[in-house]
């Protein structure tokens, strides 16, 4: 749980399951497509903006559950299933009402000082990991990761902060870098195109990797509920 130990194996994570990100990221180029092709033809935003953030949701639990899957085949746990999807289908709302409590949860705390939203950001963080891995309702996810946080809560403040702070740093040069590129020749300004956004699915990619590495190694550490069976 060391901070640079989990940014270390996130990143090696990442590199691991890099096919299964280009493929995430071609699904999602189509899910903007189509959002953008039902905001067309049904001229309102409600059917184009609920299908795109089911479809990231989607996306991030299926991301989630196969890196969890390779993660406890390594510590010889039972593996998951992650090839059916009405498994992540049934658990897109499960995770868009528990960001929606963790939204609130923050929120509450914000209003007393910054402090306190930093605090229940961090007691909640694994929140997410427990609703796509193993099923969590929103109440009780909530619940598991405040406990397992409990006594890790700098470790892992020193694992995101870094991940929080590369993804908009990582926005800014890939901007600059295609702007500056867009006036020379075609190969060039691909080229700073594809450079540009792999740099920032690195960046957005391994907060979800970090959430989930710590999730399982503190999670192992809790005997009791490790044997709890999945909810499908």
């Amino acid at each position: 749980m060391a901070p640079t130990r989990l940014l270390r194996d996130a990143c090696s994570l990442l590199l691991q399951h890099r096919v299964l990100l280009a493929g995430l990221f071609i699904l999602q180029w189509l899910c903007l497509m189509g959002s953008g092709a039902l905001l067309h033809l049904t001229q309102s935003t409600l059917p184009g903006i609920t299908s795109l953030v089911a479809a990231e949701l989607g996306l991030s639990i299926l991301l989630m559950r196969a890196v969890a899957r390779r993660l406890r085949e390594q510590a010889g746990l039972p593996a998951l299933d992650v090839s059916s999807p009405w498994v992540v289908l049934a658990r897109i709302p499960l995770l868009f009402l528990m960001y929606v409590l963790t939204f609130l949860v923050i929120l509450g705390g914000s209003f007393l000082l910054v402090l306190p939203g930093v605090y229940m950001a961090l007691c909640t963080s694994l929140a997410p990991a427990a609703v796509a891995v193993d099923g969590k309702g929103p109440l009780a996810a909530l619940r598991l990761s405040y406990q397992l946080v409990r006594g890790h809560r700098r470790r892992l403040l020193g694992a995101l902060l870094p991940v929080l702070v590369l993804m908009p740093v990582t926005d800014t040069v890939g901007s600059l870098l295609t702007d500056a590129t867009e006036h020379l020749p075609a190969p060039f300004s691909v080229a700073a195109d594809i450079v540009a956004t792999l740099m920032v699915m690195a960046s957005v990619t391994l907060h979800p990797l970090v959430l989930v590495l710590a999730y399982q190694r503190l999670l192992e550490r809790q005997p009791v509920s490790r044997s709890s069976p999945e909810r499908t």
